[in-house]
């Protein structure tokens, strides 16, 4: 089986290169990374950590047991059996998202109009409305402040 010519061998550890447009210009395959390694976001934790990870793996999981314990379950959120079954009734009875006009999809989410956070009902179901998941999403990213 032939290699093409612009792939050549190391002979020592039988990596694959790449020559490039000047025989002087060499780069290896595998070996390059992509983005470097940071530091760790935990305080004084030296460690390095790949891109798009936040901890290293000592502090993951204790980071992860913090925010569970700090956002409480979903239950105690309000989003036990009793909102399971909230959500099933709304839904059967407002089936179309509030921008169907738009984006032509069946109800999936039932949104607060005014965030529970900024002194919205949880339950008055005058502050629900029914969204599909990519409108709810939007919404939500748009008053957090994440994409507006």
């Amino acid at each position: 089986m032939s290699r093409p010519k612009t792939e050549a061998r190391d002979r020592s550890h039988g990596r694959s290169y790449v020559v490039g447009f000047s025989p002087f210009f060499v780069c290896k395959l595998r070996d390059m990374p992509y983005k470097p390694k940071h530091p760790c976001s935990f305080p004084r934790c030296p460690e390095l950590v790949q891109a798009g990870e936040q901890y290293c793996d000592k502090h993951k999981k204790q980071e992860q047991k913090r925010y569970d314990e700090q956002l409480g379950t979903a239950a105690r959120r309000g989003y036990g059996s009793r909102g399971k079954k909230y959500r099933r009734w709304y839904l059967q009875r407002y089936p179309l998202c509030v921008n169907y006009d738009e984006c032509h999809n069946v109800a999936t989410v039932v949104d607060h109009r005014i965030s529970v956070s900024k002194g919205g009902d949880f339950w008055d179901s005058n502050n629900h409305q029914p969204m599909c998941k990519s409108c709810h999403d939007r919404k939500t990213a748009k008053e957090d402040g994440r994409w507006g």
